[in-house]
Protein backbone atom coordinates (compact mmCIF):
# COMPACT_ATOMS: atom_id res chain seq x y z
CA UNK A 1 0.00 0.00 0.00
CA UNK A 2 1.54 3.42 -0.84
CA UNK A 3 1.18 5.71 1.41
CA UNK A 4 1.04 9.46 0.65
CA UNK A 5 1.71 13.00 2.26
CA UNK A 6 -1.29 15.50 2.40
CA UNK A 7 0.01 18.11 0.28
CA UNK A 8 -0.92 22.16 0.76
CA UNK A 9 -2.41 23.96 -1.83
CA UNK A 10 0.97 25.58 -3.19
CA UNK A 11 2.00 21.44 -3.39
CA UNK A 12 4.07 21.39 -0.58
CA UNK A 13 3.45 18.72 3.06
CA UNK A 14 1.42 20.26 5.41
CA UNK A 15 3.44 20.60 8.94
CA UNK A 16 0.85 17.79 10.12
CA UNK A 17 1.91 15.64 7.45
CA UNK A 18 5.76 16.45 7.80
CA UNK A 19 5.62 15.44 11.60
CA UNK A 20 4.09 12.65 11.09
CA UNK A 21 6.55 11.65 8.52
CA UNK A 22 9.39 12.73 11.22
CA UNK A 23 7.90 10.27 13.34
CA UNK A 24 7.62 7.53 11.64
CA UNK A 25 11.24 8.12 10.64
CA UNK A 26 12.16 7.89 13.83
CA UNK A 27 10.27 5.11 15.22
CA UNK A 28 12.10 3.04 12.30
CA UNK A 29 15.25 4.20 13.63
CA UNK A 30 14.43 3.36 16.93
CA UNK A 31 13.28 -0.20 15.97
CA UNK A 32 16.41 -0.85 13.66
CA UNK A 33 18.83 0.44 16.10
CA UNK A 34 17.26 -1.28 18.68
CA UNK A 35 19.39 -4.57 19.49
CA UNK A 36 21.07 -4.32 22.27
CA UNK A 37 25.13 -6.18 22.41
CA UNK A 38 25.88 -8.52 25.38
CA UNK A 39 27.67 -7.68 27.84
CA UNK A 40 30.45 -9.92 26.36
CA UNK A 41 30.33 -8.64 23.64
CA UNK A 42 30.54 -4.98 24.52
CA UNK A 43 34.01 -6.08 26.80
CA UNK A 44 34.85 -7.59 23.59
CA UNK A 45 34.66 -4.36 21.77
CA UNK A 46 35.96 -2.96 24.34
CA UNK A 47 39.12 -4.93 24.28
CA UNK A 48 39.30 -4.58 20.50
CA UNK A 49 39.36 -0.88 20.55
CA UNK A 50 42.02 -0.19 22.77
CA UNK A 51 45.63 0.39 21.82
CA UNK A 52 47.10 -0.86 24.87
CA UNK A 53 51.36 0.45 25.57
CA UNK A 54 54.12 -1.84 27.57
CA UNK A 55 53.69 0.34 30.41
CA UNK A 56 52.30 4.13 31.06
CA UNK A 57 53.16 6.81 34.00
CA UNK A 58 50.40 9.19 34.87
CA UNK A 59 51.18 12.37 37.16
CA UNK A 60 48.07 13.95 38.71
CA UNK A 61 46.50 16.34 40.91
CA UNK A 62 43.98 14.18 43.35
CA UNK A 63 41.32 16.91 45.28
CA UNK A 64 39.55 15.47 48.10
CA UNK A 65 36.48 17.83 48.60
CA UNK A 66 35.16 19.24 51.74
CA UNK A 67 31.99 17.55 53.09
CA UNK A 68 28.67 18.68 53.62
CA UNK A 69 29.21 21.71 51.80
CA UNK A 70 32.05 22.98 54.91
CA UNK A 71 33.86 26.62 53.45
CA UNK A 72 37.27 24.70 52.95
CA UNK A 73 39.14 24.32 50.06
CA UNK A 74 39.85 21.02 48.82
CA UNK A 75 42.82 19.24 50.26
CA UNK A 76 45.22 18.40 47.25
CA UNK A 77 47.37 15.47 47.15
CA UNK A 78 50.36 15.06 44.08
CA UNK A 79 50.08 11.63 42.51
CA UNK A 80 52.14 9.38 40.18
CA UNK A 81 50.60 6.02 38.67
CA UNK A 82 52.91 3.50 36.97
CA UNK A 83 50.85 0.98 35.13
CA UNK A 84 52.76 -2.15 33.59
CA UNK A 85 50.08 -3.88 31.51
CA UNK A 86 48.57 -6.43 31.84
CA UNK A 87 48.33 -6.57 35.53
CA UNK A 88 51.15 -4.73 36.97
CA UNK A 89 50.19 -1.21 39.31
CA UNK A 90 51.74 1.09 41.42
CA UNK A 91 50.30 4.65 42.90
CA UNK A 92 52.31 7.48 45.15
CA UNK A 93 50.96 9.91 46.92
CA UNK A 94 52.23 12.35 48.72
CA UNK A 95 51.26 15.39 50.49
CA UNK A 96 51.47 17.04 53.58
CA UNK A 97 52.69 15.29 56.28
CA UNK A 98 51.37 12.56 54.02
CA UNK A 99 53.04 9.71 52.00
CA UNK A 100 51.25 6.51 50.47
CA UNK A 101 52.47 3.45 48.20
CA UNK A 102 49.96 1.25 46.65
CA UNK A 103 51.35 -1.56 45.07
CA UNK A 104 49.23 -4.67 42.99
CA UNK A 105 50.58 -7.41 40.86
CA UNK A 106 49.18 -11.04 40.45
CA UNK A 107 51.06 -12.13 43.39
CA UNK A 108 50.87 -9.47 46.29
CA UNK A 109 49.37 -6.06 47.31
CA UNK A 110 51.18 -3.92 49.34
CA UNK A 111 50.01 -0.62 50.67
CA UNK A 112 52.14 1.82 52.86
CA UNK A 113 51.31 5.08 54.28
CA UNK A 114 54.35 7.11 56.28
CA UNK A 115 56.17 3.87 56.72
CA UNK A 116 53.90 1.79 57.83
CA UNK A 117 52.50 -1.46 56.32
CA UNK A 118 48.51 -1.51 56.15
CA UNK A 119 45.99 -4.10 56.31
CA UNK A 120 42.07 -3.96 55.55
CA UNK A 121 40.91 -3.65 51.76
CA UNK A 122 41.36 -1.06 49.57
CA UNK A 123 39.79 1.87 49.18
CA UNK A 124 36.71 2.06 47.19
CA UNK A 125 37.70 5.01 45.64
CA UNK A 126 40.70 3.40 44.05
CA UNK A 127 38.42 0.68 41.77
CA UNK A 128 38.54 3.56 39.10
CA UNK A 129 42.39 2.03 38.57
CA UNK A 130 41.52 -1.13 38.32
CA UNK A 131 39.16 -0.24 35.19
CA UNK A 132 42.00 1.34 33.68
CA UNK A 133 44.73 -1.42 34.34
CA UNK A 134 42.25 -4.49 32.90
CA UNK A 135 43.12 -4.70 29.06
CA UNK A 136 41.29 -8.08 28.41
CA UNK A 137 37.55 -9.32 28.29
CA UNK A 138 38.61 -11.74 30.85
CA UNK A 139 40.47 -9.76 32.87
CA UNK A 140 37.57 -6.81 33.09
CA UNK A 141 34.97 -9.56 33.06
CA UNK A 142 36.47 -11.71 36.53
CA UNK A 143 36.78 -8.17 38.09
CA UNK A 144 33.41 -6.53 37.12
CA UNK A 145 31.81 -10.02 38.45
CA UNK A 146 33.21 -9.41 41.79
CA UNK A 147 31.75 -5.91 41.95
CA UNK A 148 28.38 -7.71 41.86
CA UNK A 149 27.80 -6.08 38.05
CA UNK A 150 25.41 -8.98 36.10
CA UNK A 151 27.05 -9.54 33.15
CA UNK A 152 23.80 -11.07 31.10
CA UNK A 153 22.38 -7.60 31.80
CA UNK A 154 22.69 -4.99 29.21
CA UNK A 155 20.47 -1.62 28.24
CA UNK A 156 21.17 1.10 26.52
CA UNK A 157 21.11 4.80 28.71
CA UNK A 158 21.90 8.50 27.93
CA UNK A 159 24.56 10.19 30.05
CA UNK A 160 24.61 14.01 28.92
CA UNK A 161 25.51 13.86 25.70
CA UNK A 162 26.64 10.42 25.26
CA UNK A 163 24.78 7.23 24.59
CA UNK A 164 25.87 4.32 26.15
CA UNK A 165 25.97 0.43 26.70
CA UNK A 166 25.13 -0.23 30.43
CA UNK A 167 26.04 -3.35 31.81
CA UNK A 168 24.17 -4.93 34.91
CA UNK A 169 21.37 -3.10 35.25
CA UNK A 170 17.65 -1.85 33.04
CA UNK A 171 18.50 1.97 32.18
CA UNK A 172 17.57 3.91 34.02
CA UNK A 173 17.90 1.93 37.30
CA UNK A 174 20.94 2.78 39.22
CA UNK A 175 20.47 0.74 41.98
CA UNK A 176 22.35 -1.96 40.70
CA UNK A 177 26.25 -2.24 39.92
CA UNK A 178 26.67 -1.27 36.85
CA UNK A 179 29.49 -0.23 34.18
CA UNK A 180 28.53 2.62 31.28
CA UNK A 181 30.65 2.38 28.16
CA UNK A 182 30.49 5.07 25.57
CA UNK A 183 28.33 3.59 22.52
CA UNK A 184 30.99 4.83 19.40
CA UNK A 185 34.01 4.76 21.10
CA UNK A 186 33.74 1.86 24.01
CA UNK A 187 35.52 3.73 26.87
CA UNK A 188 34.40 3.55 29.98
CA UNK A 189 32.26 6.57 31.16
CA UNK A 190 30.43 5.46 34.43
CA UNK A 191 30.91 3.24 37.08
CA UNK A 192 28.42 2.73 39.48
CA UNK A 193 27.81 0.53 42.86
CA UNK A 194 25.27 0.61 45.57
CA UNK A 195 26.24 0.79 49.10
CA UNK A 196 28.96 -1.87 50.77
CA UNK A 197 26.59 -4.82 52.38
CA UNK A 198 28.83 -4.52 55.89
CA UNK A 199 28.84 -1.00 55.74
CA UNK A 200 25.66 0.71 54.46
CA UNK A 201 26.83 4.20 55.65
CA UNK A 202 29.39 4.38 52.95
CA UNK A 203 26.56 5.05 50.60
CA UNK A 204 26.48 4.40 46.81
CA UNK A 205 29.68 5.38 45.00
CA UNK A 206 29.85 6.61 41.20
CA UNK A 207 32.99 7.06 39.12
CA UNK A 208 33.09 9.30 36.01
CA UNK A 209 35.38 8.76 33.03
CA UNK A 210 35.61 12.17 31.77
CA UNK A 211 37.82 14.31 29.01
CA UNK A 212 39.13 11.38 27.35
CA UNK A 213 42.72 12.28 25.96
CA UNK A 214 45.16 10.18 23.23
CA UNK A 215 48.80 10.82 22.89
CA UNK A 216 50.68 8.28 21.36
CA UNK A 217 47.76 6.07 20.48
CA UNK A 218 46.83 5.30 23.67
CA UNK A 219 43.78 7.09 25.07
CA UNK A 220 43.24 7.87 28.48
CA UNK A 221 40.60 9.86 30.58
CA UNK A 222 42.04 13.18 31.98
CA UNK A 223 39.68 13.95 34.41
CA UNK A 224 37.95 11.65 37.26
CA UNK A 225 35.39 12.27 39.25
CA UNK A 226 34.15 10.66 42.40
CA UNK A 227 30.54 10.82 43.84
CA UNK A 228 29.36 9.14 47.25
CA UNK A 229 25.87 9.75 47.55
CA UNK A 230 25.21 11.86 44.54
CA UNK A 231 28.20 14.67 46.02
CA UNK A 232 31.60 15.28 44.46
CA UNK A 233 34.31 13.87 47.13
CA UNK A 234 37.29 13.45 45.01
CA UNK A 235 38.57 14.51 41.60
CA UNK A 236 41.37 13.71 39.51
CA UNK A 237 43.27 15.89 36.74
CA UNK A 238 46.33 14.35 34.78
CA UNK A 239 48.42 16.93 34.59
CA UNK A 240 51.28 14.58 31.95
CA UNK A 241 50.97 10.99 30.10
CA UNK A 242 54.24 9.25 29.19
CA UNK A 243 53.41 6.34 26.86
CA UNK A 244 56.34 3.33 27.53
CA UNK A 245 58.66 4.97 29.93
CA UNK A 246 61.62 3.40 31.11
CA UNK A 247 60.62 1.35 34.30
CA UNK A 248 63.01 0.15 37.26
CA UNK A 249 61.54 -3.03 37.98
CA UNK A 250 62.21 -2.60 41.57
CA UNK A 251 59.05 0.02 41.21
CA UNK A 252 56.76 -3.41 41.63
CA UNK A 253 59.05 -5.63 44.14
CA UNK A 254 56.87 -5.70 46.89
CA UNK A 255 59.56 -8.31 48.64
CA UNK A 256 61.88 -6.04 48.18
CA UNK A 257 60.00 -3.01 49.66
CA UNK A 258 58.58 -4.76 52.76
CA UNK A 259 62.45 -5.89 53.54
CA UNK A 260 63.10 -1.87 54.05
CA UNK A 261 59.94 -1.60 56.60
CA UNK A 262 59.58 -1.92 60.30
CA UNK A 263 59.39 -5.40 61.12
CA UNK A 264 56.35 -4.63 63.68
CA UNK A 265 52.57 -5.83 62.75
CA UNK A 266 50.44 -4.28 59.72
CA UNK A 267 48.75 -1.05 61.33
CA UNK A 268 45.05 0.17 60.48
CA UNK A 269 44.53 1.93 57.17
CA UNK A 270 45.14 5.67 57.33
CA UNK A 271 43.52 8.40 54.97
CA UNK A 272 45.17 11.51 54.03
CA UNK A 273 44.42 14.29 56.28
CA UNK A 274 41.06 16.11 55.29
CA UNK A 275 40.17 19.55 53.59
CA UNK A 276 40.95 22.27 55.77
CA UNK A 277 39.73 26.09 56.30
CA UNK A 278 41.49 28.52 53.94
CA UNK A 279 45.00 27.78 52.64
CA UNK A 280 44.76 24.11 53.04
CA UNK A 281 48.74 23.74 51.33
CA UNK A 282 47.86 23.38 47.91
CA UNK A 283 50.20 21.08 45.85
CA UNK A 284 51.36 22.39 42.64
CA UNK A 285 50.15 20.69 39.64
CA UNK A 286 52.67 18.04 38.62
CA UNK A 287 55.32 18.67 36.10
CA UNK A 288 53.93 18.90 32.60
Amino acid sequence: MTNHLRTSTTGRPTGLAILLAVGLTLLTAGIVGGYVLSGGQVLAQMEAKRSVPQSLEVRQVVSRMPLDGAPRRAAELQETLNYRYPDHFRADSRGDDFQRTSIRTPQDRLVVVNGQIQSGPPERFETYQAILLNTSRAAMSEFLLGLGVDLDLTSLGRFEDAYCYIIGADYPDESASQLWIEKDTFRPLRLMLPPPVLTPEEGALEIRFLDWGQIEGTAYPMRIQVYRQHQLVREVRVANLRVDPLQDPALFDTAGLRATLPQWGAAPILTPPPASPGDSGTIAPAGR
